[in-house]
C-alpha cells in the first residue's frame, strides 16, 4: 500500500511543485510574461497532475535500463538476505506488491469508485446542460457567413454550430468533437458579434473546453491536495487571459477598444447563467471580466526568450520528483526459480551466487531443509532453536522477532508462524502469538 500511495503522492507533488514555481515566477516577472506563456506553464503542471509519469519512469528503469536486477546489483556477493516487505517484486510471471493486502485493495477500489462517481455526475450534468441549451436556443443563420470567414482566418477546421439564446449573459462555447457557440441577445451589434465569435473560435482552436474539463478532473483526483483548488482557479482565469491576448493580436486600436467595451457591457449585466456544470464555462464571472479589462488596458512587454527559459525551468522543477522517486524494487525476472506464490509466503529471501543460475530460496526452503523451526530477529538475524528447551537458571537476553515451525502430516505439512520473544542463551520463547498457518497437501520441504 505504501508503494501505491507513494506513486500517487509523488504525482500530486510534482504538479504542485511546478505550480509553486509558476506562482513565484509570475509574481516576480509579471510584465515579462505573456498570458499565453503562463497558460503553457499551467498546461505542463496539469499534465503532471494527470499523467502517472512516476510509474512510467519506473517501468522504463525496470524494463529498459534493468536498474533493479538483483543479480546485477549483488553480483559481488556470494550469499545475501533480501527483505521483501514494502517492495515491488518483478518475476517472470509479472509484478507482485508485497504490501498490497486485501484491505489496501479495497481502499484503492473505494478511491477509484469515488473519483469515477464524481466524474460521472459531472459529465451527466454537463450533458443535461447541453440538451437544455439546445432546447432553449435557436439556430443562428444570420451570422453563418461571418462564422465561416472567421474560421478560415483563425484556421479552425472543426465543424462549429451557432445558436442564439436569451438565457445567458455572455457568449460561451461547449462541446469537443462538434463544438457549439451560444450567442446572447445582449449583443445586437454586428461588430461586437464578430469580436465575440473570434473569442469563442480561439477557445475552440486551443481546445480550451477539453483542458478546462481536465483541470476539474485533476481537482477530483487530487481533492486531498489544497494546492489543486488554487491551481484550477488560476488555470480557468489564465485560460481567458490567453484567449484575449490571442484575439487582440488580430485587432487594430479601434477594434481593441470595442473589444474592451464588449467586456464592460457583459460585466455590467446581471448574472443569469450560474447553473453551468463546469463553473464559468467561458470565464464570465464579473471579477474575471474586470481583470480581463484591466489586462487589456495594461501595456506589457513580454519577452520570448525569458518565457521559453521559464517554461523549460517549470518543466524541470515539475519533473524533479518524478526522477527522484525510486521505490524499493527487486527484479527476479532473469530467473525462473521465483514465483509470486513463493513471495507471498515469506518476508525475505536468500539469494545465492556462484552457480550458472542464481538460486532463489524462501526461508522455508532454505532452513526447513535441515531444521524443523527457525527464529528471525527483527534485525534479520536467523537462529535455530533446539526442539527441546531444558529448565535452567538464565540471565535472559531477549530479542523480538518471528518464529516459524514446520510439522509433517503424511505427504503434506503445516507451517505456522508466530510473533515471539526469544532468549539467545536458553532458547526460551515467550509472548507467543500466532500470525499465520499455511498447509501444504504435498510437502515442498525436505526436513
Amino acid at each position: 500500500m505504501k508503494t501505491v500511495i507513494g506513486f500517487f503522492l509523488v504525482t500530486s507533488f510534482s504538479g504542485t511543485l511546478g505550480f509553486l514555481f509558476y506562482m513565484l515566477t509570475t509574481h516576480i516577472m509579471f510584465r515579462s510574461l505573456s498570458a499565453i506563456s503562463r497558460y503553457r506553464m499551467l498546461k505542463v503542471c496539469l499534465c503532471f497532475f494527470l499523467v502517472p509519469f512516476t510509474l512510467i519512469c519506473h517501468v522504463i528503469r525496470t524494463n529498459l535500463l534493468n536498474l533493479y536486477d538483483v543479480g546485477k546489483m549483488l553480483d559481488d556477493e556470494s550469499t545475501v538476505q533480501i527483505t521483501l516487505n514494502d517492495a515491488i517484486v518483478k518475476t517472470t510471471s509479472g509484478i507482485y506488491l508485497k504490501d498490497f493486502s486485501r484491505t489496501s485493495q479495497l481502499l484503492c477500489l473505494a478511491y477509484l469508485v469515488f473519483a469515477a462517481s464524481v466524474l460521472t455526475v459531472l459529465c451527466s450534468q454537463l450533458l443535461a446542460f447541453c440538451r437544455q441549451v439546445r432546447q432553449s436556443s435557436v439556430s443562428e443563420v444570420h451570422y453563418g457567413e461571418l462564422l465561416s470567414t472567421l474560421k478560415a482566418e483563425l484556421h479552425v477546421r472543426k465543424q462549429v454550430s451557432l445558436y442564439r439564446s436569451g438565457r445567458t449573459v455572455s457568449p460561451f462555447t461547449y462541446g469537443l468533437r462538434k463544438p457549439a457557440i451560444i450567442l446572447t441577445d445582449a449583443i445586437p451589434d454586428d461588430e461586437q458579434v464578430r469580436l465575440a465569435l473570434m473569442h469563442e473560435l480561439v477557445h475552440i482552436r486551443s481546445n480550451d473546453f477539453l483542458f478546462r474539463f481536465l483541470a476539474y478532473t485533476s481537482m477530483i483526483l487530487h481533492f486531498f491536495n489544497p494546492a489543486i483548488y488554487f491551481f484550477v482557479k488560476e488555470f480557468t482565469e489564465i485560460q481567458e487571459f490567453a484567449c484575449d491576448e490571442f484575439v487582440l493580436s488580430y485587432l487594430n486600436t479601434d477594434e481593441r477598444h470595442q473589444y474592451g467595451t464588449l467586456l464592460i457591457q457583459i460585466s455590467s449585466s446581471p448574472e443569469t447563467n450560474s447553473s453551468i456544470p463546469i463553473p464559468q464555462l467561458s470565464g464570465n464571472r464579473k471579477k474575471i471580466l474586470r481583470r480581463r479589462i484591466m489586462k487589456i488596458a495594461t501595456t506589457q512587454h513580454p519577452r520570448r526568450l525569458i518565457s521559453g527559459a521559464l517554461l523549460c525551468l517549470c518543466l524541470l522543477f515539475t519533473a524533479t520528483p518524478v526522477f527522484a522517486y525510486s521505490p524499493y524494487t527487486l527484479d527476479f525476472s532473469k530467473t525462473e526459480l521465483v514465483e509470486p506464490d513463493q513471495i507471498g509466503q515469506t518476508d525475505w529471501v536468500r539469494w545465492q551466487f556462484g552457480t550458472e543460475a542464481s538460486v532463489f530460496a524462501s526461508p522455508e526452503e532454505a532452513y526447513f531443509s535441515s531444521h524443523s523451526s527457525y527464529f528471525i530477529a527483527d534485525d534479520g538475524t536467523v537462529y535455530f532453536p533446539p526442539d527441546a528447551v531444558t529448565d535452567q537458571v538464565c540471565a535472559h537476553s531477549w530479542v523480538n522477532g518471528t518464529y516459524s515451525n514446520h510439522k509433517r502430516d503424511g505427504a503434506g505439512c503445516t507451517v505456522t508462524t508466530y510473533s515471539a520473544r526469544y532468549c539467545l542463551k536458553c532458547h526460551q520463547r515467550i509472548n507467543i502469538k500466532r500470525i499465520s498457518t499455511i498447509t501444504y497437501d504435498v510437502c515442498p520441504h525436505k526436513s
